[in-house]
């Protein structure tokens, strides 16, 4: 038994963290002259720094928190004081040795991770939200199968949210949220049918293995692993304080936000939430059991809340980019095109989107009629599939995306589509032009 350099708690001989403070414990002979003074000791303590950036900057008093909710790098910062105390977050870690005989290898924390992984990826949910506003790319996890565990930044004031697992995509709707604990609950339009997950009652210990999936920097699916590192932070993000939250090395970036933090036993030990930007691994997440109730009473009496409105609703950026090969310049230029107009849709901006017409479109279509057709509408998953040259200045270009829109502005009223659509284009003044979509193989839209 010693003395944490830190605060002078008592610790174990065997402790990596102090469970007291959350510092990480520096181990040396024992002192004889006690734990007053190791607790004067120059031990390690905790950093504080300033920094700026761009987008929604509180007040500047002492370290950068970013809310890591979206996945194309615009992140929510507030610079605010850190008060650190003691609440248990959620589940410890379960692992044990392994009963096989001495000679047979037990079984290392980083295989146990992998199965679950394998097991409980399905229920991890990429959550993109429409709103008036800056709108994010986040992630949530399946509580029930219709029932997705987030954040509240990622879908505070939403137009419509899409909800995707895999290939499966669906819209879903806000049953419960609270800025002040920064949680929300959705209602997704239909089940899905990936791994459900269930929250921890139980404590955490610093020094515990954890892991984090979400979908970070607009990534598909990703898993990081790492530690708890601190219990009880407290941090202030856009001039409101979160309190009891759980801190972890693990590795989270924008896109993070709502994501399970989850012990080796698969278990949600929080939700992802914060992180600071001016150092490596320190970030924050919600305590699980506080969520539990909070979503518990949410699926009892939560009443769907409406959508927002606003003339020119803005998705996620870089939603509509369009991959391709560079080995044809000319399809390249063609997918150049259909960005710049699912990304300007996707924006609001139809002025932009508009000029992506060719002159004979731009006839048929104005921007008024673009605005008001799709006012709500994000698409998504761009793909071209095949080109068909019909000389040097035309072409038609097959393709497919996933769409959302607002009730009412779908086809048949639908909120998500598939869209499987043939664009006529046109090199005109140096640049692929779209002149017409029509329907590929007789469809143009299967609902989600």
């Amino acid at each position: 038994m010693g003395y944490c350099q830190s605060c002078g708690q008592e610790i174990g001989d065997d402790w990596i963290f102090c469970r007291h403070c959350g510092v990480q414990i520096e181990h040396s002979p024992p002192s004889p002259v006690g734990p007053s003074s190791a607790a004067r000791s120059d031990g390690p303590t905790a950093q504080r720094s300033e920094g700026r950036r761009p987008l929604r900057i509180g007040m500047v008093i002492g370290a950068i928190v970013v809310v890591v909710a979206s996945g194309t790098g615009i992140s929510i910062l507030a610079l605010s004081q850190r008060n650190n105390r003691a609440v248990p977050l959620a589940g410890p870690s379960t692992a044990r040795p392994t009963d096989s005989p001495a000679a047979s290898p037990t079984p290392s924390i980083s295989g146990s991770f992998a199965a679950l992984f394998a097991d409980q990826g399905s229920g991890v949910i990429r959550v993109e939200a429409i709103s008036c506003g800056q709108s994010d790319i986040g992630t949530g996890f399946l509580i029930r199968p219709d029932l997705v565990a987030t954040v509240n930044h990622v879908v505070a004031d939403p137009v419509t949210i899409a909800l995707s697992s895999g290939n499966d995509t669906t819209t879903g709707v806000v049953i419960g949220s609270d800025p002040s604990q920064d949680l929300a609950l959705v209602r997704a339009d239909r089940p899905f049918s990936g791994y459900v997950f269930a929250l921890s009652s139980l404590p955490p210990q610093v020094g515990d293995a954890v892991a984090v999936m979400g979908y970070p920097e607009n990534l598909p699916l990703t898993f990081t692993e790492g530690t708890v590192s601190g219990l009880d932070r407290s941090i202030t993000v856009d001039g409101g304080a979160l309190n009891g939250l759980v801190q972890t090395d693990t590795a989270v970036n924008p896109g993070s936000s709502g994501g399970p933090l989850i012990d080796i036993s698969g278990r949600v030990m929080g939700l992802i939430d914060a992180k600071q930007t001016h150092a490596e691994g320190i970030g924050y997440a919600i305590e699980a059991d506080v969520a539990a109730s909070t979503f518990s009473s949410w699926e009892q009496s939560g009443i769907p809340q409406p959508p927002a409105s606003c003339t020119s609703p803005i998705g996620p950026p870089g939603a509509g980019d369009v991959p391709t090969t560079p080995s044809d310049p000319a399809v390249a230029a063609m997918a150049e095109t259909l960005a710049a107009y699912h990304n300007a849709i996707n924006a609001g901006d139809y002025l932009t989107a508009w000029e992506q017409f060719t002159p004979a479109e731009q006839q048929r279509v104005t921007v008024d009629h673009l605005a008001s057709a799709d006012a709500t509408s994000f698409g998504f998953e761009v793909r071209i599939h095949q080109v068909t040259r019909l000389g040097t200045e035309e072409a038609v270009v097959y393709v497919t995306f996933t769409s959302i829109q607002a009730p009412g502005y779908g086809p048949n009223g639908e909120t998500c589509d598939y869209w499987t659509l043939d664009y006529t284009m046109r090199l005109i003044g140096g640049r692929w032009l779209i002149d017409h979509a029509g329907p590929h193989d007789g469809s143009t839209h299967t609902p989600c």
